[in-house]
C-alpha cells in the first residue's frame, strides 16, 4: 500500500509538533541565538539564585527546540525511509546535541566546585529551583566520577564515535548483507533484514529453516566485521568507565541508572533457577507441532494462531477503551486522548519502517508508530505501546522537564503489564482468539525473560574481556553466545546460531547493559497484572501513582509504589508461578476446545 492511498484519519497529527519545516527552521534559528547565551552563565552560575533560574530557563528551551527537531525528523523519516529531509535533519540535530554538550561542559564542574548545603541554599527560596532537589542531588552523587571541563568535551566527542559503530552494524545487517532468496509458493522471495523475522515466523518449517540457515550463511561472511562493532563500541564503554573512575562498564551502568547492582545479581542467579519452567514452555511446542525435537527456528512458529478474524482500527479503539476501563477514568481519558488527537500512524505501508514503538519527548504529545493488519496481536501491540503513551503522557503532564521520563527500569512495566492485563481481559467466546492471546503472553515472558538474560550474560561476558584487555575476535564471541544459549535454556533446543547476537541493535544503546531490563520488566509487570487482575487492594491507586511518578524517586523506590522488590527472590518465584499457570491454562482451553 502506498501512503497516500491511506486515509489522513490512520496517520499521525504532527502539527503539534511543526505544522511545517519553515517552523522547524526558525526554531533551529531560535536554538542558535539561545546556545550563544549559555557562555555568559560561565563563572557566574551560582552568584545568586536568579541567575541560577535564569540558566535553567534557557536550558529547558533549548532542550525543547533538540527534543521537537528530532522527534518531527524520526517521525517524518520511519513512515518515509527515503525522506532525505529527515534523515539530514536527523544527522543535523544530532550535531546539535552534541554542540549543547560541549556548551554546557564546564556547569557540573562549576556547581561541583560548590558544595551541597551551599546550592540547598540557593535553591530554598525559589518555588521552581526547590524542584531540581533531586537532580543537585544526583549530581553531587556523581561528583567522583566527572572529569575537568576539557575532559568531559573530549568524552563527549567519544559519544559520536562509539554512534559511527552502531551505525556501521545497523548499515550493513540492514543494507550491505545479501541474505539470498529462496522459493516460497512457486515464487522466488528476496530475503532481507526486514522480513527475516516474518520468515521465521511462518507456518511451514521448510520455509523457517531454510530461512534461519541463509541468514546463518549471509551473516558468517561478514561476522568479522560485525564484531569488530561490537568490540570497539563495547571497548569504547568500558574506556570512559575507566576514566570515570568505575571499577567496570557495569558498575558505570548501574551508578548512571542509579540502581542497586544487587537487582542484577537476584535477576542473573535466580535465571538458572528455572530451568525447569523454560522446559516446560519448549515442550508445549513439541507437543503442539508434533516435534521429537525443537529447534531453535521453530520457536516462533505460530502456535494457536488458527482465527482469521480481522478487526478494523475502529474495532480495535473500542475493544482498547473497554477492556482497559478496569484502570478507571482518568486512565481511559488519556487513551481516548492519544485516539482523538491523531497520535497513532497505524498502517504499514511501502518505504514505511517495520515495528512497533512509541515516541515520546519532554515537551510534546507521545506519538504511536503501528503497522497495523488486523490481527487480533495487533491489537495487542497497540494495546502495549498505548501503555508507554499513558505512561509518558502522564509522568510528563505531573512533572518538570528534568524529571518527566521513567527510567528505562521502570517504562516496560507500563507497557507489558497492558499487554498482560489485554492478554487476560479481552472478553470473547472464540477459544481460538483466547488461545492465541494467552499464548501470546507466554511467549512474550519467554523471550523476555529468558531470552534478555541470555542476551545480558552474553554483554556482560564481553565487557569483561574487554576490560581485562583479554583477546576478542568473531570466534569468541560466537562460543560466548552458544555456552550462554546453554546455560540459561539447557539442552531443551536444538541448532542455535553461533551468530545471531549480530542482530541484537540493543547492545549498541548509549551506555550498554540496557537488555536486562527486559528481563526485570517482565517480572515486574507480571506481578502488577496479577496484582490488578486478583484486585488487591488499593492496587489501581498505587498503579496511577507509579505512573505518574515519572524519575523524580529512584528507579526501585518507583517500583515500590506499587509493591515490587527486584531484590526480592518471591517477586520472581510469583511471576514464574503466574507463567507456569498460564501454560497449563492454555492446555486446558486447548482439550475443552
Amino acid at each position: 500500500m502506498k501512503r497516500k492511498d491511506i486515509l489522513e484519519k490512520y496517520k499521525w497529527d504532527l502539527s503539534d509538533i511543526y505544522k511545517s519545516r519553515k517552523d522547524e527552521e526558525n526554531d533551529l534559528k531560535r536554538f542558535n541565538s539561545l546556545i550563544e547565551k549559555i557562555s555568559k552563565f560561565k563563572g557566574k552560575l551560582l552568584n545568586d539564585s536568579k541567575t541560577l533560574k535564569e540558566f535553567f530557563d534557557l536550558t529547558r528551551e533549548i532542550q525543547a527546540i533538540l527534543d521537537r527537531s528530532e522527534a518531527y525528523n524520526s517521525a517524518s523519516l520511519n513512515v518515509e525511509l527515503d525522506n532525505s529531509e529527515a534523515s539530514e535533519g536527523l544527522d543535523r540535530v544530532e550535531n546539535l546535541i552534541n554542540q549543547y554538550n560541549e556548551a554546557i561542559s564546564f556547569v557540573c564542574p562549576e556547581i561541583l566546585s560548590s558544595d551541597f548545603a551551599t546550592i540547598s541554599k540557593l535553591i530554598a527560596n525559589d518555588d521552581d529551583l526547590k524542584k531540581l532537589d533531586k537532580y543537585f542531588n544526583d549530581l553531587f552523587r556523581s561528583k567522583e566520577h566527572l572529569l575537568s571541563e576539557n575532559e568531559e568535551k573530549i568524552l563527549s566527542g567519544l559519544q559520536l564515535v562509539l554512534e559511527g559503530y552502531r551505525k556501521s552494524n545497523t548499515y550493513m545487517i540492514d543494507k550491505e548483507i545479501d541474505y539470498g532468496s529462496i522459493e516460497i509458493d512457486g515464487e522466488e522471495v528476496l530475503i532481507t533484514a526486514s522480513n527475516i523475522p516474518r520468515y521465521l515466523s511462518d507456518k511451514d518449517r521448510n520455509v523457517r529453516k531454510r530461512v534461519f540457515e541463509l541468514e546463518g550463511k549471509a551473516v558468517s561472511k561478514h561476522v568479522d566485521s560485525l564484531a569488530t562493532n561490537l568490540i570497539s563500541f563495547i571497548k569504547g564503554l568500558e574506556c570512559e568507565a575507566k576514566y570515570r573512575h568505575f571499577k567496570n562498564g557495569l558498575e558505570k551502568r548501574f551508578f548512571d541508572d542509579d540502581l542497586d547492582l544487587k537487582v542484577y545479581e537476584t535477576l542473573i542467579k535466580s535465571v538458572p533457577l528455572y530451568k525447569d519452567f523454560y522446559k516446560k514452555y519448549v515442550q508445549l511446542f513439541t507437543h503442539e507441532l508434533g516435534y521429537e525435537e525443537l529447534y531453535v527456528y521453530d520457536l516462533n512458529a505460530p502456535l494457536f494462531e488458527n482465527s482469521t478474524k480481522k478487526y478494523t482500527v475502529e474495532e480495535a479503539k473500542d475493544i482498547i477503551l473497554n477492556t482497559f476501563s478496569i484502570l478507571g477514568d482518568e486512565y481511559l481519558d488519556v487513551l481516548k486522548l492519544a485516539f482523538e488527537k491523531k497520535c497513532i500512524d497505524y498502517y504499514p505501508a511501502d518505504n514505511k519502517s517495520t515495528g512497533w514503538y512509541c515516541m515520546y519527548s519532554s515537551c510534546t504529545i507521545p506519538k504511536v508508530f503501528a503497522n497495523f493488519e488486523g490481527r487480533i496481536l495487533d491489537i495487542s501491540s497497540l494495546s502495549h505501546e498505548l501503555g508507554h503513551f499513558c505512561n509518558q503522557y502522564l509522568s510528563m503532564k505531573e512533572n518538570i522537564p528534568e524529571y518527566c521520563y521513567h527510567s528505562v527500569f521502570c517504562a516496560e512495566v507500563a507497557s507489558l503489564t497492558n499487554e498482560i492485563l489485554f492478554s487476560y481481559l479481552y472478553q470473547t467466546e472464540d477459544k481460538e482468539t483466547k488461545l492465541q492471546l494467552l499464548f501470546n503472553f507466554v511467549k512474550t515472558f519467554a523471550a523476555n525473560f529468558f531470552g534478555s538474560a541470555r542476551q545480558a550474560l552474553f554483554e556482560e561476558s564481553i565487557h569483561a574481556l574487554a576490560g581485562a584487555g583479554e583477546p576478542l575476535g568473531s570466534e569468541i564471541l560466537n562460543n560466548l553466545w552458544l555456552e550462554t544459549a546453554k546455560n540459561v535454556f539447557g539442552e531443551e533446543v536444538k541448532g542455535f546460531s553461533a551468530y545471531s547476537w549480530s542482530f541484537i541493535s540493543h547492545f549498541f544503546l548509549s551506555g550498554g547493559f540496557y537488555v536486562y531490563n527486559y528481563s526485570t520488566a517482565i517480572i515486574a509487570a507480571t506481578n502488577v497484572a496479577s496484582k490488578i487482575l486478583n484486585k488487591e487492594e488499593g492496587i489501581l491507586k498505587k498503579y496511577m501513582e507509579f505512573l505518574k511518578v515519572g524519575s523524580k524517586m529512584r528507579p526501585q523506590e518507583c517500583l515500590s509504589i506499587i509493591g515490587i522488590d527486584m531484590c526480592d527472590t518471591k517477586t520472581y518465584d510469583n511471576a514464574i508461578k503466574f507463567f507456569s499457570d498460564a501454560i497449563d491454562e492454555l492446555k486446558k482451553i486447548k482439550e475443552e476446545r
